[in-house]
């Protein structure tokens, strides 16, 4: 796993990060696990929609077909882990509310309109 690079003088070690090799379900997963373990409810609620909201963002980052629509359903899961967050919070913490605009906006931005497209598609079979 590890490798030596370098030049003579200088060697160094490189180590792919312990979590590089994890699928996407993997790293949700642990990191739902974790939100598992802390104590206050507000934090559970707010940090499963910064899950949600990353997820969203990797998505649309990755260019994949169809991230749009994809990163689209993760925001809207992220804005209702940030309502049930808000309406936890601790006086004056706007955090939730903040994140929650956020997704909005994003929302606005990527999320498709209107009924899936359906276009025609004809084979073509060349000889």
């Amino acid at each position: 796993m590890a490798e030596t690079w370098g030049v003579p003088d200088y060697r160094f070690l490189a180590m792919p990060h312990p979590i590089a090799n994890l699928t996407e379900e993997q790293l949700d997963q642990r990191a739902r696990e974790m939100v598992a373990t802390l104590e206050s409810e507000y934090a559970r609620a707010y940090y499963s929609g910064i899950i949600c909201e990353r997820r969203a963002t990797a998505h649309l980052k990755s260019g994949a077909p169809a991230a749009a629509a994809v990163a689209a359903e993760w925001l809207r899961e992220a804005t209702g882990w940030y309502e049930t967050a808000e309406a936890l919070r601790p006086e004056g913490n706007d955090e939730a509310i903040l994140r929650w605009n956020t997704c909005v906006r994003l929302l606005e931005r990527y999320e498709p309109h209107g009924p899936p497209r359906k276009e025609a598609y004809e084979a073509v079979i060349e000889d």
